[in-house]
């Protein structure tokens, strides 16, 4: 592997990282700091909308508000080691008169630090800590804390570790993990690990396909358009859990659940060179908001809406 390829694989590979670890998308400048261009701040500003549906089949309804800035800032780097600091803000907003409905929160601040060595090697090392409930920062419990190891063994392979008390899955368990980079090009990916996938393929010489999935419950899949790279329609479809505490659980390791299925068309690309964006729309449908300890356990206070169009927005910006 080539000096350019080898930086676009670090590149692309930390993006990687940022998907498989976070509670959502923002952590994507996160890691995206690690790599040799990385940028100096960046910030990405997401809204998800979804109109009055009927909740449970009933006369209430309730709509759906999804919000949420991250910024991320390096603080240090020299050509041995790389310092940043994030911070994130997410208000889910729900409205309805089911006592559960309420509104959530998720406010976090992370640190990461990279350890650089010869043969493009290197080792890196996350930590986030915050709240995700209806009151954060009221009660201890309700508080989050995640830690994420990766170290480069060669081109190929890595092995990894991660500790998440809100994790979808095998929640509260540290796990640990590998990835194997098989391919990983500009047009081309497939790298694997556990417990994940990154597989992106041409289908012609305009169509792409990718898909992303953090096994066995997130999943993301577009088909793209790619004739002009700046801006590129798909059609896709996603899946991917939400987890937050409510304050007045009964049980402490219960935890609040969003989860639904979105088919969606949409544009991404780029409006500059420091500026990306994702503007898309569809239908969600089998919306479901539920307790439960972990996400395939019994349920309880279960609440199923129905489906209903969507609008989402993501502008991710990079100050250089």
């Amino acid at each position: 592997m080539n000096t350019f390829e080898s930086r676009i694989s670090n590149m692309r590979f930390l993006l990687l990282l940022a998907m498989l670890f976070s509670h959502r998308s923002f952590a994507q400048d996160f890691f995206g700091f690690l790599s040799p261009d990385a940028p100096l701040t960046s910030i990405e500003l997401e809204g998800f909308y979804l109109p009055n549906s009927d909740v449970d089949g009933g006369i209430d309804n309730s709509q759906v508000v999804n919000t949420a800035i991250g910024i991320n800032q390096r603080v240090y780097r020299d050509e041995k080691h790389f310092v940043a600091v994030g911070a994130k803000y997410q208000k889910l907003d729900l409205t309805a008169e089911n006592p559960f409905l309420r509104d959530y929160y998720n406010q976090q601040l992370s640190f990461s630090f990279k350890r650089n060595f010869e043969e493009n090697k290197f080792w890196l090392g996350s930590l986030s800590y915050g709240s995700a409930s209806d009151r954060p920062w009221e009660n201890n419990r309700d508080n989050t804390l995640s830690a994420n190891y990766i170290q480069k063994v060669n081109e190929r392979w890595f092995i990894a570790a991660n500790y998440s008390n809100n994790r979808p899955f095998l929640n509260n368990i540290p796990l640990p993990g590998f990835i194997y980079v098989k391919e990983m090009t500009q047009e081309r990916q497939f790298i694997v690990g556990f417990p994940f996938i990154l597989w992106q393929v041409p289908m012609s010489d305009h169509f792409s396909f990718r898909y992303f999935g953090l096994l066995p419950f997130a999943h993301r899949m577009k088909i793209l358009y790619t004739k002009n790279r700046r801006i590129m329609p798909y059609v896709g479809f996603e899946q991917s859990p939400q987890t937050f505490f409510r304050h007045d659980r009964e049980e402490r390791y219960d935890r609040f659940f969003w989860f639904e299925r979105r088919l969606q068309i949409g544009l991404e690309g780029k409006i500059s060179k420091s500026m990306r964006f994702d503007l898309s729309g569809g239908l969600a449908f089998d919306r479901q908001f539920f307790e439960a300890r972990n996400f395939t356990q019994d349920k309880k206070n279960e609440v199923d809406l129905e489906k209903a169009g969507f609008a989402a927005l993501s502008i991710r910006y990079n100050f250089y």
